[in-house]
């Protein structure tokens, strides 16, 4: 059996301050739905939490569109959370505000977690 794998599942989130997140929704939607993408994003005063899926060109289209918006752009480690999927994963494109992206029952700023955030490298894991 040979699978199709010609779509891309790309699933990232970013923490950034985002003074007014209801502001860039619509666009954000509109954009998705005009070049075919389907999934979840969410978008708050936090960031931007996304999982979608889309052919290649889509996806490209996608991560273009990101680098224009400032709060978006160079979200690390993006190309590391995506891989290739035989179809669409979702019925339809959800782009909402909500006030926590990442559900952690407390809400933070981007410069808060960015703070509290320890990276760390392969050999210290």
């Amino acid at each position: 059996m040979n699978l199709d794998l010609s779509y891309t599942l790309l699933t990232f989130y970013k923490f950034v301050d985002i003074p007014n997140p209801t502001d860039i929704v619509a666009e954000h939607k509109e954009f998705c739905d005009d070049i075919g993408l389907k999934g979840r994003i969410f978008i708050g005063e936090e960031g931007i939490s996304a999982t979608l899926t889309g052919k290649k060109g889509q996806i490209k289209a996608y991560r273009l569109y990101l680098d224009s918006i400032p709060y978006f752009r160079n979200i690390p480690d993006i190309d590391d959370k995506a891989c290739r999927v035989d179809s669409h994963k979702f019925n339809k494109m959800i782009v909402r505000y909500r006030k926590e992206i990442v559900a952690l029952g407390k809400s933070f700023s981007a410069e808060q977690i960015e703070k509290a955030t320890h990276k760390i490298s392969i050999d210290e894991f």
